[in-house]
């Protein structure tokens, strides 16, 4: 392991020897096997057999860092054994005093994203966090940071005397000076992280700034699109990577559908010096975004691996593993089979078959396969922008209306949504029935705040007074009129 040479028959021989001989063997070697095959990222099923078997009635006997490592062990290589993962989180609590170094923040990490441990465990754990920061590593602290957000570390909260925002701070400035030897990804993850929780690291964020000016080839569109919307959302715009991003125009085919919809509202975050500054080259990577959403078969995995995973492997199997769905299932077989099958039901039922080209078109383009909050995000942008692109706008509509997913909008995303097409004056006789069928259905619900945008968006979007969710939502506003905000009377 020191090494770095990997012999899979050796480790292979190492874990028989354990199977067969486990009880002659120490805590310490064990954990030692497990921090070498952590450490080289090698995954022995028969060893983790071993550990399934003999574990639950050894693991109270074993030592702090002994357990943490094995549970480092889990989750570096992904093993989703929870029943001994859910062991660990129980022996956790009876340790973290005796725990030393950077062990603290390695138990917090491990818990977090291996999702095990109680709510008395996890408090402990972030209320002894300061005596680890002198000693964590800039990796280590990025994961510690992206755990308390993802245990929802609320900056304002009190944890035994310890401010969530006092937390956050420590961390930030343990990781501001060594910034530059995070990964791309991790940089993007840990302030995405920070966005999410509200904390504004304004000292970090232009440590990062400055490592992009720096070396601005170590960055991808991909994470400058990222950096962009959260450094937005920290109060910290910068036209610097702005104008980077701008330059990037032929890298927009390399990024995930996820950065294509988080385009827009990335450069509408970001204010303009003039009212020309910059609008050609806006327009000019608004359209290349909307034809590779959009365009059926425009939209292409890239073709060598090497040109991510010399910068960050992570982030390319990441990719990968997300979006294969946008190759087509099968192969030259499979696809034969289907079109026969196809034409069959055709020849049948007598149909022309193009409700099968159309669906064939729509599921070929990279807009059917978002999220409902990445459609959410591409819609707020391009209102935002006051870009109007009829073939996008046509494919968030079809992806509306696929299926139920109008039906899973929540009262804050319906108002977002008549808003965004409102302000687009965009409109079809099938989004204005999707959109009110979800106005009716969250009518009863809507928060007094967000009545009068959805009154306004419903009647720009054509949907009329007439109409069943317009008029439950005129009920509402009548009966919450006294907690509707002054500044939305007048307009109501």
């Amino acid at each position: 392991a020191e090494l770095r040479i990997i012999l899979p028959k050796i480790f292979e021989f190492a874990a028989e020897v354990v199977d067969l001989r486990f009880a002659y063997f120490s805590e310490d070697q064990i954990g030692d096997l497990a921090r070498a095959f952590t450490s080289m990222k090698f995954r022995s099923e028969l060893f983790l057999s071993v550990l399934r078997r003999e574990l639950p009635y050894r693991l109270h006997e074993y030592s702090w860092w002994n357990v943490i490592d094995i549970a480092e062990m889990y989750l570096v290589l992904q093993v989703d054994e929870r029943d001994i993962i859910q062991r660990i989180g129980n022996e956790v609590f009876k340790l973290v005093f005796s725990m030393r170094g950077d062990y603290p923040a390695k138990a917090l990490r491990v818990l977090a994203f291996l999702d095990t441990g109680d709510q008395r465990t996890l408090r402990l754990l972030i209320r002894n966090q300061l005596r680890a920061v002198p000693s964590l590593s800039p990796l280590l602290a990025a994961d510690t940071i992206m755990a308390c957000v993802a245990l929802k570390v609320d900056p304002k909260d009190l944890y035994h005397k310890l401010e969530g925002s006092k937390l956050y701070h420590r961390l930030t400035r343990c990781l501001q000076p060594h910034v530059a030897s995070l990964s791309s990804k991790k940089t993007c993850d840990v302030i995405a992280a920070l966005a999410t929780a509200q904390q504004p690291g304004l000292d970090l964020v232009h440590a990062v700034a400055l490592v992009v000016d720096e070396r601005p080839y170590k960055f991808h569109a991909e994470h400058l699109i990222s950096l962009l919307r959260d450094f937005a959302a920290l109060g910290c715009p910068s036209p610097a990577i702005r104008s980077l991003l701008l330059a990037r125009r032929e890298e927009l085919r390399e990024c995930t559908p996820s950065a294509l919809c988080a385009l827009p509202g990335a450069l509408a975050s970001q204010p303009l010096q003039s009212a020309a500054d910059n609008l050609g080259e806006y327009r000019e990577l608004l359209a290349q975004m909307s034809r590779l959403l959009c365009e059926p078969g425009v939209y292409r995995l890239p073709k060598d691996p090497r040109t991510f995973r010399s910068k960050d492997d992570l982030w390319w199997k990441q990719l990968r593993q997300r979006h294969f769905r946008l190759r087509r299932a099968g192969g030259k077989g499979a696809a034969a089979s289907s079109a026969e099958a196809k034409a069959g039901r055709r020849a049948a039922t007598g149909d022309d078959g193009s409700k099968d080209l159309e669906s064939e078109e729509l599921m070929s383009s990279a807009i059917a396969h978002v999220t409902r909050e990445e459609c959410l995000q591409l819609l707020n942008g391009c209102a935002r922008l006051r870009w109007r692109n009829e073939s996008l706008l046509e494919g968030a509509s079809a992806w509306l209306c696929t299926g139920r997913r109008h039906a899973e909008l929540q009262p804050a995303d319906v108002a977002e949504v008549l808003h965004s097409f409102a302000e687009l004056e965009f409109c079809r006789p099938l989004l204005r029935a999707a959109l009110g069928h979800a106005l009716l259905r969250t009518a009863p619900v809507f928060p007094a705040i967000e009545l009068e945008r959805a009154l306004r968006g419903a009647l720009r979007a054509d949907l009329g007074v007439r109409d069943p969710g317009v008029r439950a939502l005129l009920r509402r506003c009548t009966s919450e009129y006294a907690q509707v905000p002054d500044e939305h009377k007048a307009s109501m």
